[in-house]
């Protein structure tokens, strides 16, 4: 007797654990981070020296982060670009919203950032 009801505990547990681990798999793979890469998609937006290319991080319809990609700027102004801020403008915003969104230019580096700016907003478009 107490056999089965061992047997029957040990079942029902593994029987939670599964369910848990369905639904954590489930609600895991809904939420599944990608990413849009602008080398491609906006070669021919350039910045001073060429294409300024990034990927974009989302996650569901949300914005994780944006990275830039290797690129010809010079350091000097394109490192004033990151600097500025201007990265983390997008995180958290919708790509509908980032695709429309008004991000001014950085002051000095006028050139790389508005080719920066039009990455995103082109990368954000076409990941809807």
């Amino acid at each position: 007797m107490k056999n089965k009801l061992w047997i029957l505990v040990v079942g029902l547990i593994a029987a939670l654990s599964a369910n848990i681990y369905a639904e954590a798999a489930k609600k895991s793979s809904k939420s599944k981070q990608r990413v849009i890469n602008t080398t491609e998609l906006c070669s021919d937006i350039t910045g001073f020296r060429g294409p300024v290319p990034v990927k974009i991080y989302v996650t569901g319809n949300k914005i994780d982060s944006v990275v830039p990609l290797p690129n010809h700027e010079t350091p000097k102004y394109f490192g004033k670009v990151k600097r500025s801020g201007i990265l983390d403008k997008w995180k958290g915003m919708t790509l509908k919203k980032a695709a429309t969104t008004y991000i001014d230019a950085v002051s000095g580096a006028t050139y790389s950032s508005e080719a920066l700016i039009e990455n995103v907003q082109q990368g954000a478009k076409s990941g809807k």
